[in-house]
């Protein structure tokens, strides 16, 4: 259980720090998961729902085979990060480099 957490913990705060966002709650609030907010630009964030949220969900898994659960919850996106015994550092890195394809280098 620790190494899930720990795994899970120091590669969500690695994602908040890259998309200079917040995770959902602090540390010792969950276990093996923990909610990181997606990075939107201010004049995106008016089209942010719960729509949006899933047509980014449906976007990881066709064009990156990545399964991530999204919730639109207080006017922003947030992916539920978990963390299991077949989960590396790696996963994380590929989810990362995804979010940044689809939002953040987006013109």
């Amino acid at each position: 259980m620790d190494r899930n957490h720990n795994l899970v913990f120091s590669n969500a705060q690695k994602m908040a720090k890259h998309w200079n966002t917040t995770l959902l709650c602090s540390e010792d609030m969950f276990g093996s998961l923990v909610q990181v907010e997606l990075p939107f630009k201010p004049s995106e964030k008016e089209k942010l729902d719960f729509n949006f949220a899933e047509a980014i969900r449906s976007q990881l898994r066709k064009k990156y085979k990545i399964e991530v659960p999204l919730m639109f919850i207080a006017g922003k996106i947030w992916a539920r990060l978990s963390a299991h015994l077949h989960n590396e550092d790696e996963d994380y890195y590929n989810f990362t480099t995804a979010v940044d394809e689809l939002l953040v280098t987006q013109a």
